[in-house]
């Protein structure tokens, strides 16, 4: 299971020790954030991806954070990546593919149909 830290945001209010991640045996993207003490016991103002398949996608995750009222203002790009190769494995063979052959990802991704500015951007960070 991934666990990552970033930052959320909800009418000005900044929580820099949220967490977003993977969780396998659930097959779900899950988010904490906002920890508060309830009845002894410590809970979150905001806890998605408690269901076995409720977010199955990263986007999905993403929508529903949006829809709530939250921002994810800070997340590095690397651990989006990390995230999407723990969730699919076709995500984990490009994931690999970065850390051993960048330039060979580069190159299909030139040759590629599937070219988008998201990818390129969330990429950007191995071209160096």
């Amino acid at each position: 299971m991934s666990r990552f830290a970033i930052e959320l945001v909800r009418e000005g209010a900044i929580d820099t020790n949220a967490v977003i991640g993977y969780d396998p045996p659930m097959r779900t993207f899950f988010l904490q954030g906002f920890e508060r003490e309830v009845d002894g016991c410590i809970d979150f103002e905001i806890w998605l991806g408690t269901v076995p398949g409720e977010f199955p996608t990263l986007a999905s995750l993403g929508i529903e954070i949006q829809r709530r009222g939250y921002e994810i203002s800070r997340i590095e790009r690397r651990d989006i990546l990390e995230m999407l190769a723990e969730s699919d494995l076709r995500f984990k063979t490009l994931y690999e593919m970065l850390e051993t052959k960048p330039e060979r990802v580069f190159e299909i991704l030139d040759r590629s149909r599937h070219k988008t500015p998201f990818l390129q951007d969330l990429l950007s960070d191995y071209k160096s």
